[in-house]
């Protein structure tokens, strides 16, 4: 692992090379106007059905702290691009007060943490009900996470994969201890540079959303154990564009990928989407993460 970190960390030089980027307001929905919402354990569920009939390959998107499953779609646009391709789409909530939902994802974040909220469970509880309508196709499952939601999918993936066929995280970090998930996944990971709530090079987490103090893991050392578990080559392929770069571990087990992009101006957002609220970072123009998921998806689905 420490070669693979070393050979994420060299690349990290080439980024603050790389010029900054501007702000658009994307053609997103903005909403749940074409969705359901169900309840699983309780527990809010909206979903996006695609108009074929199923079992889809279903997506399980986990928002980030203090977001609704009905802000998906306005900040992302997943849903509304994802279910044209073909896929179901998830958006469970965490638990919280409204506008103050999280997950207990490992080190973060309060209510669920403190009150030791078995989230893994959840998410498997909702997959087996959309099993069980016929909806959602076994073994063609992805998660797509964004800051605590991120963390999240790592978690959940960490007990083991077997049930998965890969996973997106943005902004979000590895923080769950003992994570011993046997068998590698395809990942993607997107993470903001300048990303403060979840810092790029790791560390005390100035101004938890929570208000509990943390320190987290680097994106490095996230992206090095599951690319360390696929069994990848230490060197990446490198690619680059107006505002992000990307480092692509193609030489892995199983036709595998790891890919690491990283947003050189980018701070703690979704890359071609909307703020999540008026005072929260822009997000980048570029790179466009919804599309840069569901492409990577495509070969695993």
């Amino acid at each position: 692992m420490r070669l693979l970190i070393l050979g994420l960390a060299l690349a990290c030089a080439a980024f603050l090379a790389v010029g900054g980027c501007s702000v658009q307001e994307p053609l997103v929905g903005d909403g749940g106007e074409d969705a359901n919402v169900d309840r699983v354990d309780g527990r809010e569920v909206m979903v996006w059905r695609p108009a074929s009939s199923g079992p889809h390959p279903t997506i399980v998107f986990l928002h980030g702290s203090g977001w609704e499953p009905s802000n998906v779609e306005r900040i992302t646009g997943l849903p509304s691009r994802a279910t044209y391709e073909g896929y179901l789409v998830l958006a469970p909530r965490g638990t919280g007060p409204e506008g103050g939902a999280t997950w207990n994802a490992g080190n973060c974040c309060d209510p669920a943490l403190s009150e030791g909220v078995d989230d893994v469970q959840f998410i498997k509880d909702v997959l087996n009900h959309y099993y069980d309508t016929g909806e959602a196709r076994q073994g063609k499952v992805f998660l797509v996470g964004f800051g605590a939601g991120g963390k999240m999918v790592y978690q959940a993936a960490c007990g083991g994969t077997k049930w998965l066929a890969g996973m997106a995280v943005v902004g979000g970090t590895l923080e769950s201890p003992g994570c011993n998930p046997v068998e590698a996944l395809p990942l993607m990971v997107i993470h903001g540079l300048k990303d403060e709530s979840a810092p790029y090079f790791g560390g005390p987490v100035p101004n938890p959303w929570d208000g509990r103090q943390r320190v987290d893991n680097s994106v490095l050392r996230s992206t090095a154990y599951w690319g360390k578990l696929a069994n990848c080559d230490v060197e990446p392929s490198r690619d680059s564009g107006e505002g992000w770069v990307e480092d692509r571990f193609d030489m892995c087990q199983d036709d595998l990928v790891v890919s690491l992009l990283t947003v050189t101006e980018g701070g703690h957002a979704w890359p071609g989407g909307r703020q999540v609220e008026p005072d929260a970072p822009q997000p980048s123009r570029r790179p466009d993460a919804t599309a840069r998921i569901l492409e990577f998806f495509s070969a695993y689905r």
